[in-house]
């Protein structure tokens, strides 16, 4: 009987170690895979974060070439209005001279009220500063100086766009490009950079 009893406590402590050393062994392995859980989770994490920041580039350069798709499509209508005008029945050229604080610049005119465009092409002008603008003015015999359009020129100086007609009745004198604050004046107070008689 008490050897009996002996080996049945001696199977439980048996049993005990054994439970002991698995309980142990489960722990250290359980450890072992959070710590794999966690790296993995770390890893992970850091290329959600450069796949974001890859993304952000991305659509910033995006941005960009649609900033620049929208800037050539205006430019190639632009141009096409430009063509147009200038072969209109009665078109009417008005060349821009440059004056000194723009020696190199140039830039053309078209009016044709049968087609109801007035069409300005500049090239050469400088960047203006920050906080200006250039401003386009028809100078007509009875109303002088008389707002036409607002625009701005790319890095090459360049622009071509569209702007109101002369006044009904008006002999215009002249067509002049000054630079003005951004927003525009009601008359001419900046620095004129182009003029042209009709």
């Amino acid at each position: 009987m008490h050897n009996r009893r002996e080996g049945v406590f001696g199977l439980w402590r048996l049993t005990a170690v054994v439970a002991s050393a698995a309980a142990l062994t489960l722990a250290l392995i359980s450890r072992d895979y959070a710590k794999q859980i966690v790296a993995l989770r770390n890893e992970y994490a850091a290329r959600v974060a450069e796949l974001d920041r890859q993304n952000g580039i991305l659509a910033s350069e995006l941005e960009d070439r649609n900033r620049d798709l929208a800037r050539l499509q205006n430019q190639v209508s632009a141009n096409g209005q430009l063509t147009q005008a200038m072969l209109a029945p009665d078109a009417r050229l008005i060349r821009l001279a440059p004056r000194q604080p723009a020696p190199n610049s140039a830039g053309i005119i078209a009016v044709t009220p049968l087609h109801n465009h007035a069409i300005l092409q500049v090239a050469g002008l400088p960047t203006p500063p920050p906080g200006k603008e250039y401003e386009l003015w028809w100078i007509g015999s009875k109303s002088g100086s008389v707002k036409a359009a607002l625009f701005v020129t790319d890095t090459r100086g360049e622009a071509t766009f569209a702007s109101t007609l002369p006044p009904a009745g008006e002999r215009l004198l002249a067509g002049v490009v000054t630079l003005e604050r951004v927003g525009g004046v009601d008359k001419p107070t900046g620095a004129i950079y182009l003029r042209g008689g009709s």
